[in-house]
């Protein structure tokens, strides 16, 4: 495409990856935010669980 002078074509196909690892990453963060929630969930659940280390747990995604 792009050594024939097909630079829209070139340019659809760039935006097209663009797109898809956008999407990708937008479905890792959101994998990633529900993890960490459930996790976190679970955490403050046992009665053992101070509010120091609610606190620690919630600066490990940082």
């Amino acid at each position: 495409m792009r050594a024939n002078g097909d630079w829209e074509g070139w340019t659809s196909f760039f935006l097209e990856c663009v797109r898809e690892s956008a999407d990708d990453g937008v479905a890792t963060a959101r994998g990633l935010f529900s993890l960490v929630g459930d996790d976190r969930r679970k955490v403050s659940e046992r009665k053992a669980t101070t509010v120091t280390a609610v606190r620690l747990f919630d600066l490990l995604p940082k």
